[in-house]
């Protein structure tokens, strides 16, 4: 970093680092993979209910397996295992699809993350998502893009036991998460304080201002940056 204070910049993946929601060239995407899996556990009533609730909506795992429990009445299974089947079928979608063509990366963002690594911007990198670790380390690495330290995915969530406390966005824990990590072992960084206190020297890129500029407003963030295409090329210039 060259003595510079570093910067701290967390990063939502799905349609801010790569265009997960376009179609592969077999034509999945997460949305639909996500649709699959729902049909296959719990059938055309979930396909129904799912519909209903607006389909994924960046919802993390454990998250939209309670709304369709709850809207469905089957209460007779348990949310962990249900979660755990859904998160397996969505991946038997999605893994075999990644190439260096899906997911697009967006424009720039290869070049941000191979300057943070070297070292010639003054920044840590951590992607925070409701995906799961990995898919995106076999995107990064497919693509030839260093893989930040940190990542808080909703397998973090999954295997945690959270005692009536919300973990997904626009909920704080998972910035929470990613900021105590970093400040973990470092010298002459913010102390960790919890989600009332500011974190001047940290910085959030999302593409949902519901979920992911949620996220920064309950946890004291004081910055948000709903990215664009342009985003990437103005933050490595």
């Amino acid at each position: 970093m060259n003595g510079r204070q570093p910067y701290f910049v967390a990063m939502d993946f799905d349609g801010t680092i790569a265009a997960t929601f376009e179609p592969s060239p077999r034509g999945m995407n997460v949305n639909s993979a996500s649709a699959n899996a729902i049909a296959t556990i719990f059938g055309e009533i979930g396909i129904e209910m799912y519909d209903k609730l607006g389909g994924l909506k960046n919802r993390e795992p454990g998250e939209l397996i309670k709304l369709l429990q709850n809207a469905i009445g089957m209460h007779d299974q348990s949310a962990n295992t249900l979660t755990e089947l859904y998160v397996q079928q969505k991946l038997s979608y999605l893994t075999p699809e990644i190439s260096t063509i899906w997911p697009r990366i967006y424009p720039g963002a290869k070049e941000f993350f191979q300057l943070a690594h070297r070292g010639e911007l003054p920044i840590d990198i951590a992607i925070i998502s409701s995906g799961h670790d990995s898919f995106i380390q076999s995107v990064f690495e497919i693509n030839g893009i260093p893989l930040p330290n940190i990542l808080v995915t909703s397998d973090i969530l999954r295997s945690r036991k959270m005692l009536d406390r919300e973990r997904y966005k626009p909920h704080p824990y998972q910035l929470a998460e990613a900021h105590k990590q970093w400040q973990r072992g470092r010298e002459n960084v913010e102390t960790y304080i919890g989600k009332t206190h500011g974190k001047t020297n940290m910085a959030y890129m999302g593409d949902d201002p519901i979920k992911d500029g949620g996220a920064c407003r309950t946890s004291s963030h004081t910055i948000f940056i709903c990215t664009v295409y342009e985003t990437w090329l103005c933050s490595i210039s």
